[in-house]
């Protein structure tokens, strides 16, 4: 299965496709996410599947997915093409990735059953408001380099009204950290095959590949995707949970999957980066820097994050703007995942480390002090609070972050977007641009 990811990168029509192909422009994606449990947790037709995870199932050069495999469905949002998706377990989302979403509130979507990708049509309510794209997906900008850093997260939670209760559905992961590898894993979806005389082209299909480690994404090698397995699943060999959703691919061979395991908290409970609930309730969080840069003015889609996943000591710099990886820092030693923790008075937070167990705070009052991890002791100086503003020309609300003690914003140093910014505090901006150094998007 290949497909364009920065072009239409949902399936098309098969000469379309191969069109793009013989130019040169399709890159192939595919993707899942893992979870916890045992073969009961999935489709008892995987469960009875002597072959999963072996190395004989495929997309490209793979194999029709035997039984019905109905956790795994075809999905069409509109009728310029479609993507793939999973039903998670004990619930009535359907998980896939963000790039597939063109309409945010469709209002209904089909989605396919069938093994052969044309029977079993159902069409599912979707009210408003019920389409999410991670927040930080929404920053992604098209880059130069593959794949690109900043299309992060790329993932998608469609909730539905109605009934879907005869639709198993599979887990997602028991945790947020990285699991090991390399490993190896099975990829389910609807997408083209390019193997010379093969009938499978947007039929259930799955593939195996050897994963390797990525900073930001899961990455394998094996069988290859094919447009039209966009935000299908990757599912373990251990356990069958979801470990990534399809993102791009392939690449010299090698295939691209967002992580679910950094984003459960979301997914879970998938709320745009303006929700109230960010402000009025205690929970894990990320942030992005919504500051542009470039020709033209993009986000660069980085995170805050602390310098080391250990307990550091304290000493310049110790908060930067780096890449957004998981939230413990396995994979890059800075970990950008924190959490905000509720205290008085009312609105006011601490943010933790999730890495370190240490509270953000700056090194002074002062206009320009460096951003620290410091041991948690409750002081107006790890306090801070969320100011929701309105960014011109945005189609999302962002933030700016006040330290309660010297009422000064977040910024980096110099106003800085580059990799490894210096964090710092400086005096809070009055104006709405989404082009402000002080502006960030958050995320649970």
């Amino acid at each position: 299965m290949s497909e364009s990811r920065f072009l239409d990168v949902r399936s098309a029509t098969a000469a379309t496709w191969l069109a793009r192909a013989a130019a040169g422009l399709i890159l192939g994606a595919l993707g899942g996410c893992s979870g916890e449990g045992e073969w009961g947790d999935v489709d008892a037709e995987l469960a009875e599947d002597e072959t999963f995870g072996s190395v004989e199932q495929a997309i490209t050069r793979g194999e029709l997915v035997p039984g019905n495999f109905t956790s795994v469905v075809k999905i069409e949002i509109s009728d310029e093409g479609f993507c793939t998706a999973s039903k998670l377990k004990g619930t009535n989302k359907f998980l896939t990735a963000a790039h597939c979403i063109d309409n945010e509130n469709p209002g209904t979507i089909d989605i396919i059953l069938g093994n052969n990708g044309v029977s079993d049509r159902r069409t599912l309510t979707v009210p408003n408001g019920n389409v999410q794209v991670h927040p930080s997906f929404k920053l992604r900008t098209v880059g130069t380099t593959f794949p690109n850093q900043l299309d992060v997260y790329d993932v998608a939670i469609i909730t539905t009204t109605t009934a879907t209760a005869d639709i198993t559905g599979l887990s997602l992961p028991s945790n947020q950290t990285p699991h090991a590898v390399p490993s190896n894993a099975t990829g389910y979806g609807f997408g083209c095959d390019l193997n010379p005389g093969s009938t499978n082209e947007g039929k259930r299909q799955s593939g195996f590949f050897a994963l390797r480690s990525h900073p930001l994404d899961l990455s394998g090698t094996g069988d290859e995707l094919c447009s039209g397995d966009s935000g299908g699943p990757l599912l373990s060999s251990i356990d069958a949970s979801i470990v990534g959703v399809a993102e791009a691919g392939p690449l010299d061979g090698t295939s691209y999957w967002t992580r679910t395991g950094n984003v459960l908290g979301w997914l879970a409970n998938p709320k745009p980066g303006n929700d109230p609930s960010l402000f009025t309730t205690s929970g894990d969080i990320y942030f992005y820097h919504n500051k542009k840069a470039g020709t033209p003015l993009r986000p660069t889609g980085r995170c805050l994050v602390a310098n080391s996943n250990t307990n550091p000591p304290q000493g310049n710099p110790g908060v930067l703007v780096s890449t957004c990886s998981d939230p413990f820092g396995k994979l890059t030693g800075k970990g950008s995942g924190w959490t905000a923790l509720a205290t008085t008075p009312a609105g006011q937070f601490t943010i933790v480390n999730r890495a370190t167990g240490y509270c953000l705070a700056p090194g002074s009052n002062l206009a320009g002090s460096n951003l620290q991890v410091f041991p948690c002791n409750g002081s107006n100086a790890q306090k801070w609070s969320f100011v929701r503003t309105t960014a011109a020309g945005a189609a999302f609300a962002t933030l700016r972050v006040k330290n309660l003690s010297s009422g000064m914003c977040i910024t980096t140093e110099g106003g800085s977007t580059v990799a490894d910014a210096i964090a710092e505090q400086g005096t809070c901006v009055s104006n709405n641009t989404n082009d402000s150094v002080q502006s960030w998007v958050a995320s649970r």
